[in-house]
């Protein structure tokens, strides 16, 4: 089994267990990343360079268990189309980011708005034509105001992060800072809603 398939796995397992083992808050959910063009980006050897970005969109899931009233923690994916204004090499325009990890979140202010602050540390790979493979790690923080109603929610997030990818070919590696914002909606539930009590 590969690392990237332990890494999906794993964090759903152990959150499930948890959630098995006592009645927590259970929630699921989307996001869309709104990326700017002003984020900095380096890819390294043999290119040495700074490329200009653009403005992209990253797309997320996610899932958490809640952890008393005001923390909750569970597994996320994510996928980003990172794109450049002209080739940084012939035929290369940008890059496919895939990433996978734990995010959590603190809930601040007990009531149907508040705040939430959180972070969040991924692994994920990034892929473009005639590159090698790059794997690293994403590790970041977040915070926003939230609205929940009954079961649904929505939140707007300030994302800022930093992520290094390594590959042992070409480039040698690539390094985001990539401030966003998130746009989140949400579902709590709890397993009995989808199971039934027993």
């Amino acid at each position: 089994m590969s690392r990237f398939t332990c890494l999906i796995i794993l964090p759903v397992l152990f959150v499930s267990g948890l959630s098995a083992q006592r009645p927590l808050n259970n929630t699921f959910g989307i996001s869309m990343g709104f990326t700017p063009g002003i984020t900095d980006l380096y890819i390294g050897n043999p290119m040495d360079i700074w490329p200009s970005r653009l403005s992209g969109t990253a797309y997320h899931i996610f899932y958490s268990v809640g952890f008393g009233d005001f923390l909750r923690a569970g597994p996320y994916y994510e996928y980003e189309q990172v794109r450049f204004s002209e080739s940084i090499t012939t035929g290369i325009y940008g890059f496919d980011r895939y990433n996978i990890g734990i995010n959590w979140l603190g809930q601040f202010l007990k009531g149907a708005f508040h705040l939430q602050l959180g972070g969040y540390l991924g692994y994920g790979f990034l892929k473009a034509r005639n590159w090698d493979r790059l794997t690293g790690f994403d590790l970041g923080m977040m915070a926003g105001p939230a609205y929940e109603l009954k079961r649904f929610g929505a939140a707007i997030h300030i994302e800022t992060g930093h992520a290094k990818y390594k590959s042992g070919g070409t480039p040698s590696d690539v390094v985001l800072y990539s401030p966003r914002i998130l746009l989140k909606a949400y579902y709590r539930f709890s397993w009995s809603d989808v199971f039934g009590k027993g």
